[in-house]
């Protein structure tokens, strides 16, 4: 099993800048070491709004993490991505568009229509490959059901 790490983005990655942070990503995460040790890791980017990266279970410790945090959050910065924190929902729309609202908005969210039971929601908690099914899930079948019940 691999371990997960999500970076969530406030816009989508252009072409040239989705280029950029590949190239850089690639050569980070193959010279990345743990104690010496190289860590079999990999990444992808999903909608043009998430990075993730995955590394072989247990082959990454503290600060080998701290390290590909930083540089992680260094590559994007200087490509001018700025990262979205965990208190942001990431949701589609109804035209396929991935967009974020706090995770206070939601209850407002619903009450006016903006998002329903069937709208794609990114779980940007999981943490390794077993979980990775749940990464878009209808919004019905996740935490925010239960404002649902609250529309009517």
């Amino acid at each position: 099993m691999k371990n997960i790490w999500i970076f969530q983005l406030h816009e989508p990655l252009e072409a040239g800048r989705r280029e950029k942070v590949e190239t850089a990503l690639r050569i980070f995460l193959s010279n990345w070491q743990a104690h010496g040790e190289p860590v079999p890791a990999k990444f992808n980017i999903h909608e043009e709004r998430f990075i993730l990266v995955h590394a072989q279970e247990d082959a990454a410790s503290g600060c080998s993490i701290d390290r590909m945090f930083r540089e992680t959050l260094g590559i994007l910065e200087s490509n001018g991505a700025k990262v979205a924190g965990p208190e942001n929902v990431f949701y589609k729309n109804e035209t396929g568009e991935v967009l974020f609202f706090h995770f206070l908005q939601a209850e407002t969210m619903i009450k006016n229509g903006h998002i329903g039971p069937a709208t794609i929601v990114y779980n940007s908690s999981i943490t390794n490959e077993a979980e990775i099914a749940s990464f878009e899930s209808a919004l019905k079948d996740t935490w925010l059901a239960r404002f649902l019940a609250e529309k009517v």
